[in-house]
């Protein structure tokens, strides 16, 4: 919210304070789940706040964070589908702040992570259309890379998760 109205350097402190009171509770308790999820989208938000700065490297480093904290909750519950989705959109937004530091070849490569949570798509369609943006993500760096014939394989991919999507909301 801070960040919202103009108030980034009050975003970041409230958000280091709170990644640390996080932070200090799972070193206690590594893996208490709302400490998890706090931490997970504290450093979502400070990943947002480094975008808005312009600030690509403190993106991926934060966005990176969040993805570790939203992997291992994944871990500790499979079943929860919106852990599974907010991994994905961290692992997203890493991959873009690596995009904006000219890693093309490290931002497809990050998008492409995501394939790991595909056998959730079948279950979610916030999965489904999670994974989509990452496919949409990967042939767009892929296609600027030059190389067409994957980015369209990509493209393909993204489609069919779209069309899960689309399917699934129709029901």
């Amino acid at each position: 919210a801070l960040n919202r109205l103009g108030r980034p350097d009050d975003a970041r402190r409230a958000g280091d304070e709170a990644r640390a009171a996080a932070t200090q509770l799972l070193e206690r308790h590594p893996t208490h789940m709302l400490a998890l999820r706090a931490r997970a989208l504290v450093s979502s938000n400070l990943a947002r706040v480094a975008l808005n700065e312009l600030q690509p490297a403190r993106r991926v480093s934060h966005a990176d964070d969040a993805a570790r904290d939203w992997a291992l909750l994944a871990r500790i519950d499979p079943s929860n589908m919106i852990t599974k989705a907010n991994f994905i959109v961290a692992r997203q937004n890493a991959a873009e702040g690596l995009w904006d530091l000219g890693r093309p070849s490290d931002s497809a490569a990050k998008f492409l992570d995501n394939r790991e949570v595909e056998a959730a798509a079948a279950a979610s369609t916030l999965v489904s259309f999670n994974l989509y943006g990452s496919y949409v993500g990967a042939a767009y760096v892929t296609a600027e890379r030059g190389q067409t014939a994957s980015a369209d394989k990509l493209f393909a991919d993204a489609m069919r998760y779209f069309e899960n999507y689309i399917r699934s909301t129709r029901q």
